[in-house]
């Protein structure tokens, strides 16, 4: 994975999950659906769910055991729209999209 910058982690991890609104995804799952490190995710969701960029609530993982699992607000929502240039946004869609097509989440 090459390296990510802060800012591009959390846009990218909020555009992904304002490409499904209203599902919930494991820390694991973001990872994979956007490219970005576990251990970097991970450790930014409190942040970013304390700033109501996202909402938390309790899921489990494949295995069933109770995990964390996280879905974009409506402050996260509007972060995407006010705070990330269009064509930032297209960029970052674009690459998501391309991890969906070959199939890495």
């Amino acid at each position: 994975m090459p390296h990510s910058t802060r800012d591009e982690t959390k846009r990218k991890i909020l555009i992904r999950l304002a490409m499904t609104p209203e599902q919930f995804f494991t820390v694991g799952q973001l990872a994979t659906a956007t490219g970005q490190n576990y251990s970097y995710i991970k450790s930014r969701l409190k942040y970013w769910t304390d700033w109501e960029y996202l909402k938390r609530k309790i899921g489990t993982t494949s295995g069933g055991q109770p995990c964390w699992t996280y879905a974009l607000a409506k402050k996260g929502f509007n972060y995407i729209y006010a705070r990330i240039p269009s064509e930032t946004r297209e960029k970052y869609l674009a690459e998501l999209k391309a991890y969906q097509v070959r199939g890495e989440i």
